[in-house]
């Protein structure tokens, strides 16, 4: 692992200095906080995974590259560029829906074929953001999405349930979600066990432990969805009788919080 701080290169200083170095490292963390990249700078960083095929995650967050910057970085990506990245994050970019489509016809080439965690939070990529990452990353292996303070609704959240692989899905502060939408989601993406600011699930405990915005209904699906042994509902003030009866239709639960 490595921190490394490029902002002053070229893509040809990069070749030259910082090069020779890389090809046997597995990660490499690019922590710059609240930084304003130029595109140059993410053109360099577009760079990376010709001299890093082992590079597992890339840490880019809070550098507002904008969708520029997106555009640069990820226009030179194609088949088999980044073949063992799990992780990506771009937390707080200030890219919008022309950034995601950069990120998505970059997995449209065939880039980042093993991305397994993607965490775009911040930015505001709205739904047509949302329904460019979708069409492609149906056929990744990604089981992770952060996308919270995203700017999406119910309709973005329609075309992530066409990816059926998400195992966990963050959605807070997605203010224009509803209860509609996240039962769709819940409903089509089988292995889907957590759905941020809504409901999150322990396998090590086999716990479900409700978040504030939470609803009967959406309680409702998991009760036949999840071998649920304990069951956290402190704080779910939406949550009423109706929903606590719910919870008598599963079979393992040994043990349930209301307080």
């Amino acid at each position: 692992k490595v921190r490394c701080d490029i902002l002053d290169l070229c893509p040809g200083d990069f070749s030259r200095t910082v090069r020779p170095g890389l090809p046997k490292l597995l990660e490499v963390e690019l922590p710059w906080m609240s930084k304003a990249l130029t595109a140059d700078h993410m053109a360099t960083i577009g760079l990376l995974p010709k001299w890093l095929p082992r590079l597992q995650k890339l840490v880019l967050d809070f550098n507002m590259a904008g969708d520029l910057g997106m555009c640069a970085m990820f226009e030179g990506l194609g088949h088999g560029d980044m073949p063992r990245l799990e992780g990506l994050s771009m937390i707080n970019n200030n890219f919008g829906p022309s950034g995601a489509e950069a990120i998505a016809a970059a997995l449209s080439r065939g880039a980042l074929h093993k991305l397994d965690r993607l965490n775009i939070a911040g930015n505001p990529i709205g739904n047509q953001g949302v329904a460019a990452l979708a069409a492609p990353l149906r056929k990744q292996p990604l089981r992770t999405l952060y996308l919270h303070r995203c700017q999406i609704s119910d309709e973005g959240v329609a075309e992530l349930s066409k990816c059926a692989q998400l195992e966990t899905v963050n959605l807070t502060d997605c203010v224009q979600i509803t209860e509609t939408g996240v039962a769709a989601i819940i409903a089509r993406c089988e292995q889907l066990h957590t759905v941020g600011s809504w409901i999150s699930w322990s396998s090590d405990q086999d716990q479900l432990t409700g978040e504030p915005m939470l609803t009967d209904s959406v309680l409702s699906l998991y009760t036949v969805k999840l071998d649920m042994r304990a069951v956290d509902l402190r704080g779910c003030g939406n949550i009423t009788d109706a929903g606590v009866a719910e919870l008598a239709k599963c079979a393992q639960l040994k043990s349930v919080d209301l307080s």
